[in-house]
């Protein structure tokens, strides 16, 4: 490729990245007096209509001017990338951990001073100091503080849902399973005896997500970095998940499990929708969160509006939930999320010159954070027009949230949800915030940082794994070809992430 093809091809790039954004320049200033201007990315699941209502309530109350970038969440690192490398840089943006380095090299970040989020975030400041200290050094680059996470969780992030088809339930007169014995015996039954009462032989047990309440039976989960004996060991070459994947090899060998898990539940559109399950193909998922369903979790969610979409009016009996069943030798859980979230907030180089930017957001994020009323104003709407009362209560998930009107797309287009509310509180088990069960029982990675050497290993890591698990539960190699996937899993780098990964970790006591 010549030279002057490749620019010609660059600034074609950049250009059509630049025509997918909303509005919006990293060259944005504040006249004297007047609204201070911040451009912002996070991640958003609709674009931003032009004249948000939320942005507009917080322009007025902050005296600001938040310009968002509309971006495609799928695609947002490959658009912000061009957008950086074009010169344009937001004043705040979201980006993933293993992205900082190169940011800080390329020399677009600003620094975050300390002071600055103690003096306008003192909510938040003062809760990760006494939740988790350790946030102050987790992105520190040549002693400078360059993002904060989105989220910290000393106590672990919400783990996945677990989903029974109810109706399925109530025509085979099953209950929910406890142990993974009764969870075996239910799933056959949801293969074999015609749960959905149509005189065919036209369903199965479960799908890709729900490997993981077998996973969990055996006290693991895949790609995790777990202790044993006082090291981190990454659970996918564990000798509780070669059991887990035994397990799951003789129910795909006798018809138990989907023959499509390979290309996963979803079909498109939004991500945490069980298209196998709201289809009647499955009947137990793990997917997504407990907002993502319907009956015990939340009146406004992708998976219930997806069954209603298609003609299943009978909501309070389609969707049963669970928790997870207890393996042979008692062990139980299922995935939670990283003790630190996997995404970040930065800022511009620019704020530096201009620092007002920086002092707005964390003062617009410590309000949202202050009292539920707040929270509940940017991520739901208005009080009569995007959410009403009473709560809707739960009777396994105590957590109150408000009656929602508007969905979380439309919620979007006004400038909430993840449009405005980009950092939070550490996670816990307040009522008046969290979900309560969903921080029982989970399993968590250990590992807060990605290991030095992730971004030269990782990905053919994640393909020999991949392969290795597809293989071994459809039957095309025997449960023993486990040992010698974990022999390539270590020769292809796992044994430099491993011994990366414990070299600065503390057992814990």
């Amino acid at each position: 490729m010549s030279r002057k093809f490749f620019f010609l091809f660059t600034v074609c790039l950049i250009l059509i990245a630049g025509m997918a954004w909303g509005g919006g320049s990293s060259s944005s200033t504040s006249k004297p007096g007047g609204p201070v201007e911040i451009t912002w990315v996070t991640y958003q699941i609709a674009p931003v209509s032009d004249n948000p209502s939320i942005i507009e309530m917080l322009n007025e109350k902050f005296n600001v001017k938040i310009i968002p970038w509309n971006t495609e969440a799928a695609d947002q690192v490959t658009q912000l990338n061009l957008k950086i490398a074009a010169g344009e840089v937001p004043d705040v943006f979201r980006s993933s951990v293993d992205q900082l380095s190169t940011y800080v090299e390329q020399g677009v970040l600003a620094e975050i001073p300390e002071a600055t989020i103690k003096t306008y975030a003192p909510v938040l400041y003062a809760d990760w100091d006494k939740n988790f200290p350790a946030w102050r050094d987790l992105y520190k680059i040549n002693g400078k503080l360059w993002a904060v996470s989105e989220g910290y969780s000393p106590n672990g992030s919400q783990r996945n849902a677990i989903a029974y088809r109810g109706d399925w339930l109530k025509n085979l007169n099953r209950t929910i399973p406890a142990t993974l014995a009764d969870l075996e015996s239910l799933m056959y039954a949801f293969t074999n005896n015609d749960p959905d009462k149509n005189g065919k032989k036209d369903t199965y047990g479960l799908s890709v997500t729900g490997f993981k309440m077998v996973y969990g039976a055996y006290g693991t989960a895949r790609g995790k970095w777990l202790e044993k004996n006082g090291q981190l060991e990454y659970s996918s070459i564990s000798s509780e998940m070669k059991e887990a994947l035994t397990v799951l090899a003789r129910w795909y060998r006798d018809g138990v499990i989907d023959p499509e898990f390979v290309t996963g539940e979803n079909k498109g559109g939004y991500w945490a929708i069980s298209h196998a399950f709201t289809e009647g193909r499955i009947g137990l998922s793990c997917m997504g969160s407990w907002y993502h369903w319907k009956n015990v979790f939340n009146p406004n969610n992708a998976n219930y509006n997806e069954m209603i979409a298609t003609g299943q009016k009978d909501a309070a009996e389609l969707i049963t939930s669970g928790n997870p069943v207890t393996g042979p030798t008692g062990k139980k859980g299922l995935d939670g999320g990283t003790l630190v979230s996997a995404y970040l907030r930065c800022f511009g180089k620019q704020v530096e010159k201009a620092p007002e930017k920086m002092q707005k957001w964390f003062e617009i994020q410590n309000w949202i954070n202050s009292a539920p009323e707040n929270y509940y104003r940017v991520s739901f709407g208005e009080q009569g027009i995007g959410w009403e009362l009473p709560y809707a209560d739960s009777v396994n998930f105590p957590y109150k949230i408000p009656k929602r009107i508007w969905d979380e797309a439309k919620v979007t287009t006004e400038g909430g949800h993840t449009v405005t509310n980009m950092i939070a509180l550490t996670g816990g088990k307040d009522p008046t915030w969290n979900a309560q069960g969903l921080y029982d029982d989970q399993i968590n990675s250990k590992l807060v940082m990605p290991q030095p050497s992730a971004s030269r290993y990782q990905t053919e890591l994640n393909r020999i794994e991949d392969e290795a698990f597809i293989d071994i539960i459809s039957g095309q190699k025997p449960i023993s070809y486990f040992d010698t996937f974990v022999a390539q899993w270590r020769a292809a780098g796992g044994d430099v992430l491993t011994r990366e990964t414990n070299a600065t970790y503390t057992p814990s006591k």
